[in-house]
C-alpha cells in the first residue's frame, strides 16, 4: 500500500491540472462586463432589518454588481413609508460607478435634519426600467427597514472615553426624537458641576439636542452624564434603557504662555506684562506664593478672569537675558487640584540694538518735512543720544522721547525735521557710544539710509475718465510731499481753458483749482500738470502728468409734487429742480 501514494497524488494532481477551466474576468472587468446581468448585491441599512444602525443618520447606500446608468436608476429608485414623511434626495446624488448614495429628506422640506419616526418601517424600491452601463435592465428590488425601533440618546458631545477634556467644554445629548423640558430631570451629571440644561441653539438645530455648560469645572476628573429610564420624547414614548457616557477632563496644568515658553530674541521695550493661560479656573489665592522669576525682579500678579494670570513687571526688562518663571505645586485650581508637578516657563531677549527705524532704511519720509522714529530693544539711557545720532547731510530738527512701558521707561525717540530735507538722501548713523539705561553699548554702528521723497502725483478728483461730473465741481490734485504753491500757476493747465484760483490743501500735500464759474454741461476737459511743479524739497515732477473727464448733460433731477402723485392739493407750487441754472428767458 505504501507504493500506492506517489501513484494516487500524481493521478490527482495531473487530474487538477486537466480539469481547470478558463481565466474569468476580474472584478473591475466585470462591473462593465455586458455578459452579466445587474443585482443589488450591498445595502445600507441591511434589507428586511431593524435598527438602530451604527453611523446610520439619513443616507442610504445601494451597491450594485455593475456600473449603473445613474439618471436611469434615479427616475425609478422610491422610498416611502405609511406617514407619507420621507422621500429621496437625487439631486444630491454622493454616488460614484457601481454604488449608490442617496439622502432621505422630509416631504415638507423643513430646513432641520430628518428623523427617522420611532417604531416605522420605511419601504425602499427600485422599480424596472433602470439599466447598467451596458444597457441591462435592471430587474426591480425591494426592501424594508426600521431604523429607530424605540426612542434613544444617539450620541453625547464629548464622546464617551474621551480625554483631555476641556473642563468648561459644553455637554450636548442627542436624541433621536425631540423632547421637551421635563427630560432634563430625567438627566444626572457626576460630579455635581451646576450644569443647567438648555435646548441647543444655532441654524438647523431643533429640539432633539440638549446642552449645557458645566458652571463647576473640574480638572483631572471623571465626569458621566446619566439618563435615567423616566426620560421620554414629546410622544410619550419612554427612554428604551438607561444611559451613561463618560469622559475625562485635563490635568490642571499650563497650556500656553506670552512669551511662549522657548522663545527667543524676544524684544524686551515691547514686553509690559506675561500671561500665563491654565486649563482650568486658578484658585487667585494661590497664586502668589506660588511664582518666582529669575533672574529677580519685582513684578506684582494681576489676576485675570478665568485661567489666565497676568504679572506685571516693575522694572524694564534687560536685553540678553534668559527670564525663567516657575510655578509651584502650591498654585491650585478654583476646586483646589495642584498642577501636577513645578511647571517652568522660560523665554530669552534680544542684545540691545537697535529694534527698527521709521522710516525704514531706503524708504521715504512719510511726511514733509518729515519725522524718524528710532526704537531700541531696550529702555535707554536718554543721556547719550545727541551725541550718537547724527544725519548726514545735517538737517536740524527736534528730539523727544517716547515710552513702551506701563512703568514709563523710554525706549525710543522721534527726530522731528524742523525744514525739509534738501538733499536727495539722508544717512542716520547712531554710534557705539549710544547706550542702555542699563549701561549696555551698541555692539556696533547703526547706519540706515532715508531718502527725500520725489513729488508724484497720487491721485485726482476727478480720476480720470471720470464722467457725469457736476458742473460746479473744484479740481483736486493729491501729492505725496508737501508743493511749493508758488509754481502751481506755471504748472497747472485746463483745456478748454477755464479762469479760477489754485489754492494748497489744508496738508499742502496736494492742492485745488476752484473755477470762478460753472463748467459747461456735457463737455470734456483735459488738465495737464506739467514738470514744472515743484515740492518743497525741491523735487520736480519727473514726467508731466494728465487726466481728463467730462461733466453731466443738463437734466431735471427732482421735482415737487413728485411724478405719480395723487390727492396734491391745487394751490400746491410746481416745484422742478435741475443739475444746472436755467436761463429764464428759456
Amino acid at each position: 500500500m505504501k507504493k500506492i501514494f506517489p501513484f494516487v497524488l500524481l493521478i490527482v494532481t495531473i487530474f487538477n491540472f486537466a480539469c481547470k477551466g478558463p481565466q474569468g474576468p476580474d472584478g473591475s472587468q466585470a462591473l462593465t462586463d455586458p455578459s452579466v446581468q445587474p443585482v443589488v448585491v450591498f445595502t445600507y441599512p441591511p434589507a428586511n432589518s431593524v435598527g438602530p444602525y451604527s453611523g446610520f443618520q439619513s443616507s442610504i447606500t445601494l451597491q450594485f454588481n455593475k456600473d449603473m446608468n445613474r439618471n436611469s436608476m434615479k427616475r425609478v429608485i422610491r422610498i416611502f413609508s405609511v406617514l407619507n414623511d420621507v422621500r429621496l434626495d437625487t439631486s444630491a446624488d454622493l454616488s460614484s460607478g457601481s454604488t449608490m448614495t442617496l439622502n432621505a429628506v422630509s416631504t415638507n422640506n423643513t430646513p432641520t435634519p430628518f428623523y427617522w419616526h420611532i417604531g416605522q418601517q420605511y419601504n425602499l424600491t427600485i422599480g424596472g426600467g433602470g439599466i447598467d452601463v451596458n444597457g441591462n435592465v435592471f430587474p426591480g428590488y425591494s426592501m424594508t427597514f426600521e431604523p429607530e425601533p424605540y426612542f434613544r440618546v444617539v450620541s453625547m458631545t464629548p464622546a464617551n472615553s474621551a480625554f483631555n477634556v476641556s473642563p468648561g467644554a459644553s455637554i450636548q445629548l442627542n436624541f433621536n426624537s425631540v423632547v421637551d423640558s421635563s427630560i432634563f430631570s430625567a438627566i444626572q451629571v457626576t460630579p455635581a458641576v451646576n450644569a443647567l440644561w438648555a435646548f441647543a441653539t444655532g441654524p438647523f438645530i431643533d429640539s432633539t439636542k440638549i446642552s449645557c455648560t458645566p458652571l463647576i469645572q473640574l480638572n483631572d476628573s471623571t465626569i458621566t452624564v446619566s439618563v435615567n429610564s423616566t426620560a421620554h420624547n414629546t410622544a410619550g414614548q419612554s427612554i428604551h434603557s438607561a444611559y451613561s457616557s463618560s469622559y475625562k477632563t485635563i490635568p490642571f496644568r499650563v497650556s500656553s504662555s506670552q512669551p511662549p515658553n522657548g522663545s527667543v530674541n524676544i524684544v524686551p521695550a515691547n514686553i509690559s506684562q506675561f500671561s500665563i493661560n491654565f486649563t482650568g479656573p486658578i484658585n487667585p489665592a494661590s497664586i502668589d506664593s506660588a511664582v518666582s522669576i529669575t533672574p529677580e525682579i519685582p513684578w506684582s500678579i494681576i489676576t485675570g478672569s478665568g485661567s489666565t494670570i497676568f504679572i506685571q513687571p516693575g522694572a524694564p526688562l534687560r536685553g540678553d537675558t534668559t527670564y525663567r518663571i516657575t510655578l509651584s505645586p502650591r498654585i491650585q485650581s478654583n476646586t483646589g487640584s495642584p498642577i501636577s508637578a513645578p511647571s517652568s516657563i522660560s523665554f530669552s531677549t534680544m542684545p540691545f540694538q537697535v529694534y527698527l527705524i521709521s522710516p525704514s532704511s531706503g524708504s521715504s519720509l512719510l511726511s514733509d518735512p518729515g519725522v524718524i522714529q528710532v526704537q531700541f530693544s531696550e529702555a535707554i539711557d536718554t543721556s547719550t543720544v545727541l551725541a550718537a545720532f547724527s544725519l548726514s547731510p545735517f538737517t536740524p530738527g527736534n528730539i523727544t522721547y517716547f515710552t513702551r512701558y506701563a512703568n514709563g521707561a523710554i525706549v525710543g525717540f522721534d527726530y522731528s525735521f524742523l525744514q525739509t530735507p534738501t538733499s536727495d538722501s539722508t544717512i542716520v548713523t547712531i554710534s557705539q557710544s549710544m547706550k542702555s539705561a542699563r549701561g549696555k553699548s551698541l555692539p556696533v554702528p547703526f547706519t540706515s539710509i532715508i531718502t527725500t521723497p520725489t513729488l508724484s502725483v497720487t491721485g485726482t478728483y476727478p480720476y480720470n475718465l471720470n464722467s457725469n461730473i457736476g458742473i460746479k465741481t473744484s479740481i483736486d490734485v493729491y501729492l505725496n510731499t508737501e508743493v511749493d504753491s508758488t509754481t502751481l500757476a506755471s504748472a497747472f493747465s485746463i483745456s478748454p481753458q477755464v479762469s479760477g484760483r489754485l489754492l494748497p490743501l489744508s496738508n499742502r500735500a496736494g492742492f485745488e483749482f476752484v473755477p470762478d464759474s460753472a463748467f459747461r454741461a456735457g463737455a470734456s476737459y483735459s488738465v495737464t500738470i506739467s514738470t514744472a511743479l515743484r515740492a518743497k524739497n525741491g523735487s520736480h515732477l519727473l514726467t508731466s502728468y494728465n487726466f481728463s473727464f467730462q461733466t453731466s448733460v443738463f437734466s431735471i433731477t427732482s421735482t415737487s409734487p413728485s411724478n405719480g402723485s395723487a390727492g396734491v392739493d391745487l394751490n400746491v407750487p410746481i416745484n422742478i429742480n435741475t443739475n444746472q441754472p436755467l436761463e429764464s428767458s428759456s
